[in-house]
């Protein structure tokens, strides 16, 4: 008998392939077939397999002394099995973020703010007027958002742009509430029908404003930039059902790119 394997009670024996026979019994025909394999990477060592090992009940009744170990091998499948299960479940986990992520891209991308200057050079003191422009590079959406204030918060959004003076030049912060701000007319659906800027696939909504948030108090290199801040959610939740109606998204926040303009100091 195979020592640690007893001899009765044996209605079926398992596979042996990653068993390999004990150098003291290996004189059995049974045993004898064996071939050496050896795979490459760091850590690598020789492996001896049976390249016949089918073992059934009569190997038992024949008293074989073959002690029988656990080789090398004897939980790559299990391992494999496990590995293809983590594998799979990893690539689902990827798509699953792949595919938020790129919801989330198409939220950020579905629109831009541009800026565009009625000149490069000014004079301390001198207005800045700032032409404002919304795209919507999405192939599929339409944007849809109340007028929004310039220069001033407004719970219907706003559009605001904003100077970095030269290095060591400091600027006061110009900000302030709206004088009124607007609200629902009539009802959510007749206000957006009536009212509300869409913008459609690939279009452009365009405003031009004197900016009274800029200053330029001093001579050097200023930089130009704008923003927009859509409507508050307490607001937006008024409009949820019928801009859903309509097939309208919201634009999300944007910022512009910045425009560098010139201050010089005036000659006599």
């Amino acid at each position: 008998m195979c020592s640690g394997i007893p001899r009765t009670n044996i209605t079926s024996v398992p596979p042996c392939y990653p068993r390999i026979c004990s150098p003291s019994c290996c004189s059995s025909s049974r045993c004898r077939n064996l071939h050496t394999v050896v795979s490459s990477g760091t850590g690598s060592q020789p492996k001896s397999m049976p390249t016949n090992c089918r073992i059934t009940a009569e190997s038992y009744g024949a008293k074989l002394r073959c002690k029988m170990v656990p080789g090398p091998k004897s939980f790559w499948a299990g391992g494999q099995m496990r590995t293809i299960a983590t594998f799979g479940v990893q690539v689902l986990a990827s798509a699953i973020i792949i595919s938020a992520f790129g919801a989330a891209q198409e939220g950020t991308r579905s629109a831009q703010l541009r800026i565009a200057l009625s000149k490069r050079d000014y004079f301390p003191g001198e207005a800045v007027v700032v032409t404002y422009r919304i795209t919507n590079s999405s192939s599929s959406l339409l944007l849809c958002f109340p007028p929004p204030a310039i220069d001033c918060n407004s719970i219907s959004g706003q559009l605001a742009a904003t100077a970095t003076p030269p290095k060591g030049v400091a600027v006061p912060k110009i900000s302030g509430g709206c004088a009124a701000d607007r609200w629902i007319d009539r009802d959510a659906g007749y206000d957006i029908d009536q009212h509300w800027i869409k913008i459609a696939p690939l279009q452009s909504y365009e405003i031009t404003k004197e900016s009274h948030s800029i200053g330029l108090i001093a001579p050097g290199r200023w930089a130009i930039e704008a923003g927009y801040v859509p409507m508050r959610e307490d607001t937006q939740s008024l409009y949820e059902n019928a801009m859903k109606e309509r097939g309208c998204s919201n634009v999300p926040e944007l910022h512009s790119t910045k425009a560098a303009i010139s201050v010089r100091t005036p000659t006599n």
